[in-house]
This record gives C-alpha cells, sequence and structure tokens, in this order.
C-alpha cells in the first residue's frame, strides 16, 4: 500500500493527489518513454490543463509543470504520445488540438521547478474533440467525438508532427466514443495488411477499413443488450 493506495496482484509505487497538479479534476493519462535517455513521463489530462511528472529512479514523479487549456478549463481532455509528440484535445469550445515537442523535456531539471509549458503548434479546426487515436505504425492521429464528421472518425497525417494534415474521415455511422486502429495482421487473409478502425459508438461497436481515408468502408458492426453509455 502507498499512501492508503490499495491494491491487490500488484505493486502500487506511487501516489500523486489532485492538489498536487493544481486542479480538482482528471480525465486522462498518457506516457512517453525517451529511448534515447532511458528516461520516462507521465502527461495528466487535468480540467484545467495537462499536467507532466519525470519518473526519478524508483518511480518517484516529479512535477514538471503543466500545459494551460487552450480555451476554457473542462471535465475532458485527451492526450496521445506518436513517435516523440503530444497530441491534446478537449470538449472545451474553441480548443483545437495542442500539439507539444517531447524532447524538450530533457532540457528540464528538478531544479528548474515547475514551469509553464506552451504547445508548439495548435490546429484549430475542429474546435473540440472528446477523444484522440493514435495510430504510430502509419504515423496518424485521429480525432473521435469531434465538432466535423457528425462526431465520427477525423483522421490527420502528423508525418510533419507540426503540421498535421487531414486525409478523411467518417461521418455515416454517427459519433465515435472512443476507437483503437491496427494494421491487421490476423488469420483472416482477406483483410490481412488492412488498416482498421474498431470504433465504439453509442450502441455498437463499427469495424471500418480505413486504408484509404477518402473512402473509410464498413467491415461489420456488432451490439450488445441494454447498450449505453
Amino acid at each position: 500500500m502507498e499512501d492508503g493506495v490499495v491494491a491487490q496482484n500488484m505493486e502500487a509505487v506511487a501516489f500523486i493527489p489532485v492538489s498536487d497538479m493544481l486542479t480538482n479534476k482528471l480525465n486522462d493519462i498518457a506516457s512517453w518513454h525517451d529511448d534515447v535517455m532511458d528516461e520516462s513521463y507521465l502527461l495528466v489530462g487535468c480540467e484545467n490543463g495537462t499536467a507532466f511528472f519525470k519518473m526519478l529512479p524508483g518511480a518517484r514523479p516529479i512535477y514538471m509543470g503543466k500545459m494551460a487549456t487552450q480555451s476554457v478549463s473542462s471535465i475532458w481532455r485527451d492526450i496521445k504520445v506518436v513517435h516523440n509528440h503530444a497530441y491534446v484535445v478537449s470538449e472545451a469550445p474553441s480548443h483545437g488540438m495542442q500539439v507539444l515537442f517531447l524532447e524538450a523535456f530533457r532540457d528540464w531539471s528538478p531544479l528548474d521547478g515547475p514551469q509553464d509549458w506552451l504547445p508548439d503548434a495548435v490546429v484549430a479546426a475542429p474546435s473540440s474533440a472528446h477523444n484522440i487515436v493514435a495510430f504510430e505504425e502509419k504515423s496518424q492521429v485521429i480525432q473521435v467525438g469531434s465538432t466535423w464528421m457528425g462526431g465520427g472518425a477525423v483522421i490527420f497525417d502528423v508525418v510533419d508532427p507540426l503540421n498535421p494534415v487531414v486525409l478523411g474521415g467518417a461521418s455515416e455511422w454517427g459519433a465515435f466514443h472512443d476507437a483503437h486502429a491496427v494494421v491487421y495482421d490476423g488469420p483472416d487473409t482477406e483483410h490481412l495488411g488492412k488498416e482498421l478502425l474498431f470504433a465504439a459508438g453509442g450502441d455498437r461497436l463499427w469495424i471500418l477499413d480505413i486504408s484509404d481515408p477518402t473512402d473509410i468502408g464498413l467491415l461489420g458492426s456488432t451490439t450488445y443488450p441494454n447498450a449505453h453509455f
């Protein structure tokens, strides 16, 4: 047990109170491991921004500061990391997508204390989104539940991380709450090598072929009794 955290079949190594992040509510978490420096970082979604922690030896997190929300506070923020950049969306109006170059963390020292971090780029549209999906294998991020495509999928190419480019999207199947993208490598040879998006909607799971983001196809869907948020 660490600071009152009870864990079964796992070892709790650290606990960070919400107050340490200068916020009242949290909503998401991501991580980045710097392979060059062999150091790890946490990126924590707060209602008023994104808090950063460096993991010191012994799994001791130290607060590095925060990147403020792009507009106003929101109970929902989502963060994904593709390669060495973080992409942050929020349901806050006029927030857009913040992009942060994570290698900048290498220049920070605990002696510097917490600092205000600024995004390296901001993509204004869609203006808000519920969630963002990392498709690192294809250097893409996919916004879902945004103000575009009826809340469906909006696919960005992030080969140039500070200049994301919209490739296409899907609006025919309504709004998505969350999703997971893969290059299919399973037993069904008909779909081998296809880029698939498993998207959770309000009442079912959709399986989409996003190999061509301008012409997304439905492979199938499934639901379950009493499906709801």
